[in-house]
């Protein structure tokens, strides 16, 4: 596999390609998959007897079939960068239910969402990341979620959009606490990132430095934009902010 990659950083680009490699020691690749392109290549073969435990627990028949996309999708770039099959690649779950790699390969980091027929796979190499993923819909409980995690100040700012944008900007902010809370290993609910303030002050997709309450850890945060409509994301990642590289994934038919 060739080493070269397009420079596309920071520029959400969204360049197609067909593998991982060369993944840079400072920086965040990210991944765009279109849950229903893969065709033959989603075979519950390339997943773990918990995977397989887990889709054949879902009750209905898209969730199952999404499910196994994006965790085959998963698989296969991560197992591009390790150099191993898709069945080889070692995930595992922390104790606080985040998945990881386990040794040797555990200094590659990653985490995944899926919303609908898309999903985003965010990595990198020893520090931790977040991902997430949403898909404009209508929202019928909103304002008890804002209540629940949302600031004042976000609140506000959501209470000033016009009405037709107040979905897309609660969807942007939820996105970027969901990423957060799934860096640092902890749900919206259970943690205190509900708590801080993530409006996108310096534009929305420039990086944030966001420092937790009772937390010494410094995380770094922004908004992503998916290659289809009506879709939003965000990426987190322990530290200070990285060179990000966006990638939609085109697996080999």
């Amino acid at each position: 596999m060739s080493a070269v990659r397009p420079e596309n950083r920071d520029g959400d680009a969204w360049l197609p390609r067909r593998s991982a490699t060369g993944l840079p020691r400072a920086g965040m690749d990210l991944w765009y998959i279109d849950l229903e392109s893969q065709g033959p290549l989603t075979t519950h073969s390339m997943l773990s007897p918990e995977e397989r435990e887990r889709a054949a627990a879902m009750g209905a028949a898209e969730a199952r079939t999404r499910f196994t996309s994006a965790r085959v999708a998963l698989r296969r770039i991560l197992g591009d960068y390790l150099g191993c099959t898709p069945q080889s690649v070692p995930i595992r779950c922390r104790p606080d239910g985040k998945p990881e790699l386990s040794a040797p390969a555990d200094t590659l980091r990653f985490n995944l969402s899926h919303a609908r027929q898309h999903a985003l796979v965010a990595v990198s190499y020893s520090r931790d990341v977040g991902v997430d993923i949403e898909c404009e819909r209508a929202i019928s409980n909103l304002d008890r979620l804002a209540r629940r995690v949302l600031t004042e100040g976000e609140a506000r700012w959501l209470g000033e959009a016009p009405e037709m944008e107040t979905t897309g900007r609660f969807l942007g902010l939820w996105t970027r606490k969901e990423a957060l809370a799934k860096a640092w290993g902890a749900g919206i609910f259970r943690s205190s990132i509900r708590e801080v303030e993530l409006l996108p002050d310096a534009g929305e997709s420039t990086w944030q430095t966001i420092q937790l309450p009772r937390e010494d850890a410094k995380w770094s945060l922004r908004t992503v934009r998916p290659p289809v409509p009506g879709c939003v994301g965000a990426v987190a990642i322990e530290g200070d902010p990285v060179d990000l590289s966006t990638f939609r994934w085109r697996p080999d038919s």
